[in-house]
């Protein structure tokens, strides 16, 4: 009798054991979860332009708070017959004309530029297309950045633009993520993503030599499915310090803005 008690005795603690494993097992699996969870709600590729949902295109329009000066970006995702996701962003100055269109490509780990362009017309009031060579350094947006105060997402292109075609422009822009904090947009406080980027431009003319460099600094924040709401742009021009800041104020589609483009005659036939 005294054996089989001392047995039962076991087992029983035995059982109290393997069961105290178990939840300790089950909620550790739930910890992981629930953290999996938030890593996925918080990963960076949810605050970028939602661009499952852009095939249609919306314009993203855009407002300077000091100034009220207007400026507006046509965001459109393309997916080609290998699924391969592109997004599109023709960009528009107060008076409704083109001035750049930029394409990404979405990678696994963040979108890389694809083409940088500028359009500018010439005397005779031509657009003229003039396009950057992209260098190997080409991030966009990254998806999973460390947040370190070393880690950075280089964009390197070279360029030229009238009216002097003889000076090479060598942009380079490094990109790093701040994480996480509370903006007030549109009346309401939002959690944003803040990306602040560095950006050096070196002029150089090979022909009559020379070369300068200028340096500017921007952040921006970045919205869970809609993309960017604000940036602000500080840059350094000889003895003098420019700034501009941009405020999303409403996204709309194509149709709407050729209205308001056709109003001003913009897009009339002559």
């Amino acid at each position: 009798m005294i054996q089989n008690s001392t047995l039962a005795t076991k087992v029983v603690h035995l059982f109290h054991k393997i069961q105290d494993t178990m939840y300790k097992f089950i909620a550790s699996c739930c910890f992981c979860i629930v953290s999996l969870v938030s890593c996925n709600n918080n990963r960076l590729e949810n605050y970028y332009y939602p661009i499952g949902n852009l095939s249609s295109g919306l314009i993203y329009e855009y407002e300077s708070p000091e100034t009220g000066h207007k400026d507006y970006v046509y965001v459109q995702s393309l997916r080609d017959e290998n699924k391969q996701w592109r997004l599109v962003k023709t960009s528009y100055g107060a008076n409704f004309q083109q001035y750049s269109i930029i394409k990404e490509k979405k990678l696994e780990d963040g979108m890389v530029y694809e083409d940088y362009m500028f359009l500018i017309p010439d005397s005779t009031g031509i657009t003229r297309n003039y396009k950057a060579q992209i260098k190997e350094d080409n991030v966009a947006y990254p998806f999973a950045p460390q947040k370190d105060s070393l880690a950075f997402y280089r964009f390197e292109m070279e360029y030229r633009l009238p009216p002097d075609l003889d000076l090479v422009i060598k942009f380079v822009g490094d990109r790093k993520y701040k994480g996480f904090q509370q903006y007030n947009w549109n009346g309401t406080a939002t959690t944003v993503a803040v990306i602040e980027r560095k950006a050096t431009y070196n002029f150089s003319d090979p022909n009559k030599g020379g070369s300068w460099n200028q340096e500017g600094f921007q952040t921006e924040y970045y919205a869970k499915g809609i993309g960017l709401i604000y940036s602000k742009s500080i840059r350094r021009e000889q003895d003098r310090t420019l700034v501009n800041e941009r405020r999303l104020t409403r996204r709309y589609p194509m149709t709407e803005f050729l209205k308001m483009a056709n109003q001003q005659g913009v897009f009339e036939k002559k």
